[in-house]
C-alpha cells in the first residue's frame, strides 16, 4: 500500500492541472496508456521537485545519441536490480513502443546467455545491473565492454539515463507506489535481480 496520498486532479490547482493533461499525453504516447502516473501526483506534493523533474525528463527524452531501445533495455535492468514494482509494470510498456522485443523483456534476467541480445546490448545491461547494484561497483572489465561499443558521449547518456531510473525506481519503491496497469495482459517483469556473470556478488 502507497505510503503517502499525492495530489488528485480533482485538488490540483490550475498549473497542475494543465501539467497533469501534459503528462497524461505523453504517458500515453510512451505506453499507449491514457493514464496519469501516480508518482507524479506525488512529487506534486513538493512543486519545484516536480519542475526540475520534469525538465530532467524532458532533457532525456530529448538525447537521441543511444538508441532508444538500448536506453529502455538498460532501463528495465535498473529497475529489477532495485525492485521497483512500479518500473517494473511501465517499464516493459515503454520498452515495447521503443523498439523492445517481447523476447527480450521475456529473457532479461537470462541476458548473459541469451541469444536475443547483441553484445552492445549485453555490455549496457551489465553496466545497469553494476550501477544498480549495493554496493554499486562497476569494474573494469564491465566499463572496457561498454567502451567497445560506445562513444564517450554516448557513455554519457546512458550513464545518466540509468542514474535516472535508480532515481525512479528508489523514490517509487520507497514510498511504496503500486503499479497501474501498464503492462496489464502483456508480459512484465517479476521481482528479483538480473544476474551478471561479471558483477554478480551484491546483485
Amino acid at each position: 500500500m502507497k505510503r503517502i496520498e499525492g495530489i488528485a486532479p480533482q485538488r490540483a490547482g490550475f498549473f497542475l492541472r494543465l501539467f497533469y493533461r501534459a503528462t497524461v499525453r505523453i504517458t500515453a504516447k510512451l505506453t499507449g496508456t491514457a493514464t496519469l502516473p501516480e508518482p507524479v501526483t506525488v512529487a506534486a506534493l513538493q512543486p519545484k521537485l516536480l519542475w526540475g523533474t520534469a525538465g530532467m525528463e524532458q532533457a532525456l527524452a530529448s538525447s537521441r545519441s543511444v538508441p532508444l531501445p538500448l536506453k529502455a533495455l538498460a532501463s528495465m535492468a535498473a529497475a529489477r536490480t532495485i525492485g521497483c514494482a512500479y518500473c517494473m509494470d511501465i517499464g516493459p510498456a515503454v520498452a515495447r513502443r521503443q523498439g523492445v522485443s517481447e523476447r527480450q523483456i521475456l529473457e532479461l534476467m537470462d541476458f548473459e546467455t541469451s541469444t536475443a541480445f547483441s553484445g552492445v546490448e549485453r555490455a549496457a545491461i551489465r553496466y545497469s545491473v553494476a550501477m544498480c547494484s549495493t554496493p554499486a561497483k562497476i569494474d573494469d572489465e564491465v566499463f572496457a565492454a561498454l567502451r567497445m561499443h560506445l562513444t564517450p558521449a554516448q557513455i554519457v547518456e546512458l550513464t545518466t539515463s540509468i542514474a535516472w531510473e535508480n532515481y525512479r525506481a528508489r523514490f517509487n519503491h520507497a514510498l511504496e507506489l503500486e503499479p497501474q496497469g501498464f503492462s496489464e495482459g502483456a508480459y512484465c517483469l517479476l521481482p528479483g535481480p538480473v544476474q551478471s556473470s561479471i558483477h554478480a556478488s551484491g546483485v
